[in-house]
């Protein structure tokens, strides 16, 4: 546990800001300049305005209306709107799964203990370029909404994970120490049916890593619960997918500034995927 402390000491958990020692960081006291300089925001404005239009305009009482919004989804013909579509014939799989679930019920009790699992939403994200990932998840008891220890536990393993993804950049790609503090990663922590969404940076002029929640995503896993939960669910995904394809592009200007006798050969970045199963 001990070398576990050492890295953890090297990042700065704005998170839970007011019990930092700014005064080890910093040699002035410039907390709002470090904020804005560390906190990232999900982009909004490059998702496609027809998907948005239709989700905003949309109203969602039941299985059926889920199923005609998929259907309009796909005939965007859109990057985001595939998606989407995707993310929604997984929701209505699942959602019939459990309505047969709750049919049986009545018939056979054996048929009670596969409630929780069949409403639960298993979805991988994962974006690599260069070889280098991008995105990190730490998942945490689904059954229930929080669990104090295992998600302090999943809150330290996801910091260093972040940590070791910028490294890389430095280890790997041979980024320098400057660059980078242009770019960022992400880990998603999940607990119970909530995301939370992180972002970790470097910052050079301090030399310390700097942890900040980005934005929280509640997962739909009912019915009941999708005409409150799904638009800003779909919405926020959205952004992130967005904030992923900015990354990807500023990791690969920033990998053209690197001397040539330091680049991988035959390394191709990948496009995100969201992938469900």
């Amino acid at each position: 546990m001990t070398w576990k402390r050492a890295i953890e000491s090297r990042i700065i958990d704005l998170t839970n800001w007011s019990s930092v020692e700014w005064s080890q960081i910093l040699k002035t006291e410039d907390k709002a300049k470090l904020f804005r300089t560390c906190q990232q925001k999900l982009l909004k404005d490059q998702i496609d305005k027809n998907v948005i239009c239709l989700i905003d305009n949309t109203s969602l009482r039941n299985l059926n209306d889920l199923k005609q919004l998929k259907d309009k989804l796909s005939n965007i013909r859109s990057e985001d709107g595939n998606l989407l579509a995707e993310i929604i014939s997984f929701l209505i799989e699942k959602e019939s799964k459990a309505v047969k679930t709750r049919k049986r019920r009545k018939i056979h009790a054996e048929y009670v203990k596969f409630g929780n699992e069949s409403t639960k939403l298993d979805v991988i994200i994962e974006l690599r370029n260069y070889g280098i990932e991008l995105v990190t998840a730490e998942v945490g008891i689904t059954q229930k909404d929080y669990d104090d220890l295992k998600f302090r536990e999943d809150h330290t393993a996801l910091k260093i994970e972040l940590k070791d993804m910028i490294d890389n950049f430095y280890d790997v790609l041979h980024f320098k120490k400057k660059d980078l503090a242009k770019i960022f990663v992400m880990g998603i922590q999940a607990t119970g049916q909530k995301w939370t969404i992180y972002c970790l940076s470097y910052n050079y002029d301090v030399n310390f890593y700097f942890l900040s929640e980005v934005t929280m995503l509640i997962i739909p896993k009912t019915m009941s619960a999708v005409e409150s939960l799904l638009g800003p669910f779909i919405k926020n995904l959205l952004r992130f997918r967005h904030t992923l394809l900015m990354l990807n592009t500023k990791i690969t200007i920033a990998r053209q500034s690197t001397p040539l006798h330091l680049r991988h050969l035959h390394i191709k970045p990948l496009k995100p995927q969201i992938l469900t199963e």
